[in-house]
């Protein structure tokens, strides 16, 4: 999972983070730290013969583990009310 987020973020140039959210992310996020290569996945892009560089731009993109299994409710409510 975390090669695939780094890929993604690369990609779309997530610059300000990326943000796992739901309640997948809440029950998996824990394991994912403790039981898990998911951080060493992420931030290991390239090898020394080709592009280094990458795993210094995944350095910078931090990773935001929401707990609220409601945020993506939370959020609609916030643009229906400014719509």
């Amino acid at each position: 999972v975390g090669n695939v987020l780094a890929n993604y973020a690369l990609a779309y140039k997530a610059t300000g983070g990326i943000y796992l959210i739901g309640s997948v992310s809440v029950g998996l996020g824990e394991y994912w730290a403790e039981h898990t290569d998911f951080n060493k996945a992420f931030l290991r892009r390239g090898t020394e013969d080709h592009a280094p560089w990458l795993e210094a731009v995944t350095n910078k993109i931090p990773i935001y583990l929401s707990t609220d299994p409601n945020i993506g409710a939370a959020g609609a409510l916030e643009l229906a009310k400014q719509a």
